[in-house]
């Protein structure tokens, strides 16, 4: 009919070969449509202006709902699901087109959709309603890594459809999926040390309490050191917990690299072998003394968190950092910017290029460095809260700390966006200008290139207000 065809001209525009697709979307073959298939689109479409508007490739998202329909069960009867439940087809429609890890997710594990449509995607679960959740699953030792994979995946998800549907912003999604990762650790450390003997150190965005979907947990495993042996023996089983291997990945990816001597040192440390590395001559580097200063307890002794953190602030915020860091901490800086952004350009490394993400947590690390020794406030792991204690203590002008946290939040906005989609780590934009535009659609921008400007913009800021804290090193005088 002409108020249909006039329909599909507003929803998908002028897409090349857009009868086909639909036909595929309504039918999922090449026979002749039925009057019941028609009869059951229109009642679909009925929602289309609502939310298809929001979607940045929304015939590919209608491809990715008939997929899923066919992975859940049948079509037809999906479909049916749908047109009953207006909530649910926006909530699948915004996950499709805004992530491909969380459609493969779904389509490979359709019984997650359960686990949503139980647990209202707004409710904010506390920590101890996901420790009771993690202790029933544990009943069953054999299945218990599978089903926790299940149960890490779904809440991800869920935390995901919370900020799609209810405009949460960035900082309590992380919260969330920081705060699912604590209780996850601290469930799986009882189960293999339940003496509780071992700390488990968050560093990172992990410490800072800043994770996205797909970031890796940066650790310290800590040990009281009476019984190191049968400690890392408890660390390594521990760590099997979390290893259920499925073709989309692991429940998390622990990196506990940042323990001393990295990959060549064993999986936990102790308090004395920290000492040893990290005095004159032990071997660390200022990097892994500045990685210190997001370090929180992310699960077991509180004791021993105590004892490590109590050597923590003796070694960074004893007095404040010299110049000679200053310049170490520049060049660490530089190197980065350097080897970084050398394959993607400088303009698309948002994260480690010239007035990236990097540029913002380095600029508060070092604030931290230089005036955490008196003054308490910043010590707070996370950049935004070193931000926003800076002008209360007088390190940082008021207007500085203001637009470094604006343009962290526009940047972060951009990562974020970008790792749902992937469900992997992303530091660069991408080049294609269907997916900038994607992108561009994800942050509410109008288009790639209004999005690639702004961000140009915002960097150039960054970078201005990154050289007045660090300012760069003053290349030396020629020999006369």
């Amino acid at each position: 009919s002409a108020a249909l065809s006039a329909a599909i001209a507003r929803w998908f525009g002028h897409t090349p070969e857009v009868a086909v697709r639909l036909r595929q979307f309504i039918h999922g073959g090449d026979g002749p449509l039925t009057r019941e298939q028609v009869s059951l689109f229109l009642d679909v479409s009925g929602q289309f202006d609502e939310w298809l508007p929001k979607l940045a490739r929304p015939l590919r998202t209608l491809e990715r709902l008939a997929r899923f329909g066919e992975s859940y069960g049948a079509r037809r009867q999906f479909f049916q699901a749908l047109v009953g439940n207006a909530g649910l087809l926006r909530a699948l429609a915004l996950l499709f087109d805004r992530s491909t890890a969380i459609f493969e997710l779904l389509c490979a594990h359709p019984g997650i959709m359960e686990e949503l449509l139980y647990a209202a995607p707004r409710r904010h679960k506390s920590a101890s309603e996901m420790a009771k959740e993690i202790a029933r699953l544990a009943r069953e030792r054999e299945e218990f890594p599978r089903r926790l994979w299940l149960y890490v995946k779904a809440e991800q998800v869920r935390a995901a459809m919370a900020q799609l549907l209810f405009d949460l912003g960035g900082e309590e999604i992380e919260e969330r999926l920081t705060e699912l990762a604590d209780a996850v650790l601290a469930a799986t450390l009882r189960l293999a040390d339940p003496e509780g003997r071992l700390a488990v150190i968050a560093l990172g965005k992990y410490g800072g309490g800043e994770l996205s979907i797909g970031s890796d947990l940066d650790l310290i495993g800590l040990a009281p050191g009476d019984d190191l042996a049968r400690d890392q023996e408890r660390i390594a089983a521990w760590r099997k917990w979390l290893g259920h291997e499925d073709p989309l990945g692991r429940a998390f990816e622990l990196d506990l690299r940042l323990r001393p001597y990295g990959n060549d040192g064993p999986p936990a440390t102790t308090l004395a072998a920290l000492r040893a590395y990290h005095e004159p001559g032990g071997g660390a580097q200022m990097w892994e003394r500045q990685l210190l200063t997001r370090a929180r307890l992310a699960a077991g002794s509180p004791t021993l968190a105590a004892k490590f953190f109590a050597w923590r602030d003796e070694l960074i915020y004893s007095r404040a950092a010299s110049p000679a860091a200053r310049a170490e901490i520049r060049h660490m800086r530089d190197r980065i910017e350097k080897e970084k952004s050398r394959e993607a350009g400088n303009e698309r490394a948002f994260k480690s290029g010239r007035g990236g993400l990097v540029d913002v947590e380095f600029a508060a690390q070092w604030l931290q460095l230089t005036h955490g020794f008196n003054s308490p406030a910043m010590r707070a792991t996370s950049t935004r809260g070193v931000l926003r204690a800076a002008p209360t203590v007088g390190c940082l002008d008021a207007g500085d700390a203001g637009t470094l946290l604006e343009h962290y939040e526009v940047l972060r906005s951009v990562e974020l966006a970008l790792r749902r989609d992937s469900g992997t780590g992303v530091a660069v934009l991408p080049e294609e200008a269907a997916a900038m535009r994607a992108l561009a659609v994800w942050v509410g921008r109008a288009d790639g290139p209004a999005l690639l400007a702004e961000l140009r913009d915002r960097r150039a800021e960054v970078r201005a207000i990154f050289n007045k804290i660090i300012p760069p090193e003053k290349p030396a005088k020629p020999a006369s």
